[in-house]
């Protein structure tokens, strides 16, 4: 079972993943998203066929105190802005192209490289209401050769377009409004995709190595049920 940094870690990672524009604005969006396919989902909990099992008294309760505690407004800092993670015992092929934080417990934390993972991207609330918190119902198939849309290097490379398109539209207003252009061919503000470089102060405290874990407690211990997390399943169950 995974120490109480462990699931603090986890934890934060859904928040973190909330706060983002490129995830779901609730935290069961996040948990759940993906949860329709049979390859594919975020937290292979909600579509490995865990939830059909009873779960133990006691460390349910403790889970949920980590919960409780994460959606209160606690903030584990050591893993930062981490978006994403695996066991120690798979090896995704995603994570060479990630910001790698640190090791905590079972799990190998990541970031995305660039502005998808500056802190300046973490700005949305939470929508103020929670879907059905349950897996979404099973898609009928899959696609051959469709491009998945959960896939992190998409996602970060989606983001940065849309931000770099944001920042260039804003710049066109700003130099409208210096030419006494109408405001009617203005573009609109940068708004929450914007992710501009770090402020003095943080730069001068090392800029992204203040968002990254240091010293983090490791072991390599992790149950049959879970090895595989953070990795993409061929069928429920397996």
């Amino acid at each position: 079972m995974e120490p109480d940094a462990g699931q603090q870690a986890v934890a934060q990672v859904v928040l973190n993943r909330m706060m983002h524009p490129s995830y779901p604005d609730t935290v069961c969006g996040v948990v759940y998203q993906g949860s329709e396919r049979v390859t594919g989902c975020q937290f292979t909990f909600s579509c490995d066929g865990a939830m059909t099992c009873a779960p133990s008294a006691v460390y349910w309760q403790r889970a949920r105190r980590v919960a409780e505690r994460a959606l209160a407004g606690y903030v584990y800092r050591p893993v930062g802005t981490a978006t994403h993670y695996h066991t120690t015992e798979v090896s995704p092929y995603w994570a060479p192209s990630l910001n790698f934080i640190g090791t905590i417990g079972a799990h190998r934390f990541y970031r995305w490289n660039g502005a998808a993972g500056r802190s300046a991207a973490f700005v949305r609330a939470h929508m103020g209401a929670e879907p059905f918190p349950g897996p979404k119902p099973r898609a009928a198939f899959v696609q051959a050769g469709a491009v998945d849309p959960l896939d992190p290097l998409q996602l970060a490379s989606a983001y940065e377009t849309a931000r770099l398109k944001a920042e260039a539209e804003n710049a066109a207003t700003l130099e409208g409004q210096r030419l006494g252009r109408s405001p009617s061919t203005a573009s609109a503000s940068i708004g929450s995709s914007a992710s501009p470089a770090y402020a003095s102060d943080v730069i001068k405290r090392g800029g992204d190595a203040v968002f990254r874990g240091l010293n983090l407690p490791d072991t390599s211990q992790v149950r049959p049920e879970y090895r595989n997390s953070g990795q993409w399943i061929s069928q429920p169950g397996t």
